[in-house]
């Protein structure tokens, strides 16, 4: 039955939505164009045409949407507002497969995952959760636009509660802009026990504009991540007894197992320009930025059914009851700096942080911590061609001794870009490395050592002819890692790992090869990583209808080499390096389709296209199988008045 719902309900809803779009929609009169640049200082409504900054879409149309972007990291860097068709940044039926790295996920939208090479540590506290960092939304995020504008997005799924779908809207009130930012991800796995919710939600109020004095801007974001999890499959043989068995029916090892990230943020910021504009110092505007935020948030994963408790949780602790875990914890900071600004790509920014952090965890005990640091980040253009940009942070208080250090220079011209960077830092063990309490009863309590990373990259592109390359090596000191039995362990001596990522994009008319290909050399057991991995990508790109209908379709295949594949612990939501069983080669054909009239957008991608033809059923962790053949459709339109 799970099937046939494809066809017999989330189809017709998409077809229906599709026929009330085409008869009503395609209107002149209520689209804009899409402007590929704008001046900063734009919050204004403004009819004035810019002939340097307009872009001609697909039809010349009546009312001119002009738009960028900002995050309060520098509100000055400013991000045109693109047409997201024919870039890596259209829809997908899953939000991991924007990204062109490989990522670990349990095979199902919205499961816990994580990058494979992993991007770095962060300093200070941490729970030591990022599992579902990938599905987050950009938080305190604006837009600049001339006139209100919407962007929906909503993708069905199997069933009538299944769903994805994003929204983004802006608008301005004299000198108040409402900027709301809306993910949600509804998803029923193909197996049995296993679903998710994801919600995350960032509302902004922005008085003022970019040439005000004043500028003050409020945020709420919360961020609500809930997973129930199966344990993974207890019998793979299972999946290759016949190519219609329902997924339903292969027996799972957990029933009852429940996990919750709740993260919950309100933050107040105000910019403040010390002179006009005529008055600089060595060509930067000073401004003075003061900052309040307050966060909240809890952890927590229990289990009544603990059936399968020998397989999933294997040293952990449960009792008659089942297992439990709790963290929460509350945040109150203020930041205080001093920003430059020269142009929308040359700042400086030098500030003071304090936090104050109480957590509690089981046996329910409260404890706190005073997180203190200076930082300073730049991005600095000199010689027209080169910018150097540097981003520091030093540690004192209960975290002194953390610091992180990272330098990077890049040099472009009208051939080829080429830049660099070197990073070092040092990082205290986040909070569930050090403890861990299951039912009320310790399960460990570690005193580990600071890790000490240092890192160097490269990069080397040429755009005209669609290539890059660049190189990543890491060099670390005390390495932590989880094991086979679920514990947190430290490395005692040095670990080391690189990656070579070489893109090559080729065009010919209408034709795209898209091909990127990750090299990995490591040195030690505890990090696995495969020798590759590659992502082919083959699609055209028409236009039809005198150009008024863009289409996007192709052909996208996934491959990666055998390595000793990681296991899952849904109980901390992590995963664990096991040297006993090797998968097989990961590969995956997918098939799409998307096509745009005007800002209206619809999609369609079926994914694992060959599984009928070869019943193969890849994993990208141990006792997780990734999905069989299945499609998504979708829709996106951006609305403007």
């Amino acid at each position: 039955m799970k099937k046939n719902s494809y066809y017999n309900i989330s189809s017709y809803y998409v077809l229906l939505y599709l026929f009330l779009i085409i008869a009503f929609g395609i209107n002149k009169n209520c689209y804009g164009q899409i402007v590929n640049d704008l001046p900063r200082g734009a919050q204004q409504s403004s009819t004035k045409k810019d002939s340097s900054a307009m872009k001609q879409d697909s039809v010349v149309i009546a009312v001119k949407l002009k738009a960028v972007s900002f995050n309060l990291e520098n509100i000055f860097d400013t991000i045109p507002f693109k047409d997201s068709i024919l870039t890596a940044d259209f829809p997908y039926f899953n939000d991991l497969d924007r990204f062109d790295f490989p990522v670990l996920d349990n095979g199902y939208i919205g499961s816990s995952s994580r990058p494979l090479a992993g991007f770095g540590y962060n300093t200070g506290f941490k729970l030591g959760l990022n599992q579902y960092d990938l599905y987050n939304i950009d938080t305190r995020y604006f837009h600049i636009s001339n006139v209100p504008l919407t962007t929906l997005y909503f993708s069905p799924g199997s069933e009538p509660s299944e769903f994805t779908t994003r929204a983004r809207f802006s608008k301005n009130f004299k000198d108040v802009s409402l900027n709301i930012n809306y993910a949600r991800i509804n998803n029923i796995g193909k197996y049995k026990d296993q679903n998710n919710k994801h919600t995350n939600l960032d509302v902004g109020l922005w008085k003022g504009n970019l040439e005000s004095r004043f500028n003050t801007f409020f945020n709420f974001m919360v961020s609500v991540n809930e997973e129930h999890h199966n344990g993974g499959i207890s019998n793979e043989n299972l999946l290759y007894e016949g190519a219609y068995l329902y997924r339903q029916n292969v027996p799972v090892n957990l029933s009852e197992a429940v996990s919750r990230y709740d993260n919950y943020r309100l933050s107040l910021t105000e910019y403040y320009e010390l002179h006009r504009n005529s008055k600089r110092y060595f060509g930067f505007s000073p401004y003075l930025i003061g900052e309040i935020e307050y966060s909240k948030g809890f952890y927590k994963f229990y289990d009544k059914n603990v059936s399968g408790d020998d397989v999933v949780y294997k040293s952990y602790i449960v009792d008659e009851i089942g297992l439990r875990n709790y963290t929460g914890f509350n945040h109150i900071s203020t930041d205080f700096s001093l920003f430059g600004v020269k142009k929308s790509s040359n700042y400086i920014k030098i500030g003071f942080n304090y936090k104050r952090i109480k957590y509690t965890h089981e046996p329910l005990a409260t404890n706190s911590a005073n997180q203190v640091y200076v930082y300073s980040r730049s991005s600095i253009g000199i010689l027209n061609n080169v910018l150097l940009n540097w981003n520091t942070k030093f540690h004192f208080g209960d975290f002194r001794g953390d610091y992180d250090l990272k330098f990077g220079a890049k040099y472009k011209n009208r051939y080829f870009t080429i830049g660099g960077s070197i990073n070092r830092g040092v990082y205290s063990a986040s909070f569930y490395d050090n403890n861990l309490w299951l039912s009320h009863r310790k399960v460990y309590v570690n005193s580990f050592k600071k890790i000490k990373d240092s890192e160097i990259s490269g990069i080397l592109s040429v755009d005209k002819l669609g290539f890059s390359a660049a190189i990543n090596a890491h060099l670390i000191n005390n390495y932590i890692f989880y094991d086979d039995s679920l514990m947190a362990r430290q490395m005692t001596g040095n670990l080391s790992y690189a990656s070579l990522n070489i893109k090559e994009n080729i065009k010919l008319w209408i034709f795209h090869l898209d091909n990127s290909v990750y090299l990995f050399n490591g040195s030690s057991r505890n990090k696995p990583l495969p020798k590759y991995t590659l992502k082919s990508k083959f699609y055209i790109t028409p236009k039809l209808f005198k150009k008024r209908l863009k289409l996007n379709t192709g052909f996208e295949f996934n491959y990666w080499d055998k390595f000793h594949n990681y296991g899952y612990n849904p109980v901390l939501a992590n995963y664990f390096v096991q040297q006993n069983t090797k998968l097989d080669n990961y590969r995956r054909l997918d098939f799409f389709l998307s096509a745009k009239i005007d800002q209206f957008l619809f999609f369609v991608r079926i994914n694992h296209i060959l599984f009928y033809a070869d019943h193969f059923v890849p994993f990208k962790v141990i006792s997780y199988p990734q999905n069989d053949m299945f499609y998504r459709i979708g829709v996106q339109w951006t609305l403007v008045q």
